[in-house]
């Protein structure tokens, strides 16, 4: 839509491939191993990279943005994703928080994501040894097209929502 000029400014994840457009950093996310506070894996405080395939899992769905960070991370230390016990995938994030409140699996998601769901102790986290998963939003717009409107957006974003 940017390209387009249907829009001015946009908010992506991922890395820069486009020669038309302009890219500035907004967000570092971290993505963590969560499962259900009543799940019996939540006892465990940390695992080993190795663990993993023995886990069923729930993850978002093909071509998301999100599973290749994932995947990126995990084949950087050696586990191939086709070694993963992947139960279901689904289409959001929150319908895999409402799967994982109600099985034994666990995910990957937005440490943003699940705050409350910390905060009510109805999620856990799983620290994975040497395992860090972190993913970047950046603004976009056209090459050229700068308005004090867009600078004033991303100053406002930058001051209330920058997480890093």
């Amino acid at each position: 839509m940017v390209l387009a000029e249907k829009i001015d400014i946009a908010i992506v994840e991922g890395a820069a491939h486009s020669p038309q457009l302009s890219y500035t950093d907004f967000i570092k996310d971290e993505i963590v191993l969560v499962t259900s506070a009543n799940n019996k894996l939540s006892k465990k405080t940390e695992i080993t990279p190795k663990q993993l395939p023995a886990i069923p899992l729930v993850l978002r769905e093909a071509g998301s943005g999100t599973l290749d960070v994932i995947f990126n991370a995990l084949a950087a230390v050696q586990i191939n994703p086709k070694d993963l016990n992947i139960e279901i995938q689904l289409e959001s994030s929150i319908a895999i928080k409402q799967y994982l409140l109600y099985s034994e699996t666990a995910t990957f998601l937005s440490i943003q994501s699940v705050v409350s769901e910390l905060k009510y102790n109805e999620l856990t986290i799983i620290d994975v040894k040497g395992l860090e998963i972190f993913r970047t939003f950046q603004f976009i717009q056209l090459h050229g097209k700068h308005s004090k409107l867009i600078e004033l957006f991303k100053r406002f974003c930058l001051a209330n929502y920058n997480l890093k």
